[in-house]
């Protein structure tokens, strides 16, 4: 009976599956990180580059965090993350081009120092928005249960996507005739989770709207006798767009342009002086 319980609370209102699957969905993107040293060894960095873009990330990440906390208060969890995840869905296109394109590995790690520099404030805004978009919208009461059941079916769709990334790529790999240019290809798989991830960031960004938003969401619940679940003190939201959020966006959206072009300007230049 707790048993049952358990899942008619858990799973009992639209807006908790679409948390539960943008989560999901963003740990199942991180199930080809592994194949990350091979792809940036076929791009020609070596190990200490590899190192160096590594460090430097940590360290613009860390004086970016410094900065996020105030702005996931201010605007809410759920609004900046959907701007965020939408935003990283339309530009991830842009990892396309080291398909057809092949540049000196010193070219291409100044453009993974520039292309990261500019979207860390994004990806660490992103980050810290996990811990209170669940507080803000899940019940109190009901808190450890959710996580609870928020784990569970990342950890279901973590196995699933390591098992499948990993056939996808042996299957890339035999294409390619077993060649390591099959690493270029596994931007493909996060790139995909990362657009269901935008969907359904925007379902729930909805359906909270639709729950009353800033002013008037209450987490819904069921099992009560209102079918909500009061809240006795309210954080206080901007429901305006975030400005530093979307400056730092755009930086993001212009930064991939401005790699695209780069990398047209190199190929124009190779082949005149070809």
């Amino acid at each position: 009976a707790d048993l049952v319980g358990f899942f008619r609370q858990s799973f009992s209102a639209r807006i908790y599956w679409y948390i539960f699957m943008t989560t999901t969905l963003g740990f199942m993107a991180g199930a080809t990180g592994m194949y990350n040293v091979f792809f940036n060894e076929q791009m020609g960095l070596t190990l200490k580059q590899m190192g160096t873009l590594g460090a430097v990330g940590g360290i613009a990440a860390l004086a970016a965090t410094y900065f996020t906390a105030v702005f996931v208060d201010r605007w809410h969890p759920l609004r900046i993350a959907t701007y965020i995840a939408i935003f990283t869905a339309v530009t991830g296109f842009g990892s396309w081009i080291w398909i057809f394109v092949t540049l000196p590995g010193d070219v291409f790690f100044w453009l993974a120092m520039g292309g990261g520099l500019v979207g860390v404030f994004g990806t660490v805004l992103m980050g810290a928005t996990t811990f209170p978009l669940c507080m803000r919208l899940f019940p109190k009461s009901l808190y450890g249960q959710f996580s609870a059941a928020q784990a569970m079916v990342r950890s279901l769709g973590t196995m699933v996507a390591g098992l499948t990334a990993g056939i996808l790529m042996d299957l890339v790999m035999k294409a390619c005739d077993g060649s390591d240019f099959a690493y270029r290809f596994i931007f493909i798989w996060p790139w995909i989770c990362k657009c269901g991830m935008a969907v359904f960031f925007y379902l729930a960004y909805r359906e909270w709207r639709r729950l009353g938003a800033d002013d008037g969401y209450q987490p819904p619940a069921p099992w009560l006798t209102g079918g909500v679940e009061e809240i006795v003190e309210k954080v206080p939201s901007v429901p305006a767009r975030p400005r530093a959020v979307m400056v730092a966006l755009w930086l993001g959206f212009w930064g991939a342009a401005l790699s695209v072009l780069l990398v047209v300007g190199f190929i124009l230049m190779m082949r005149h002086r070809g």
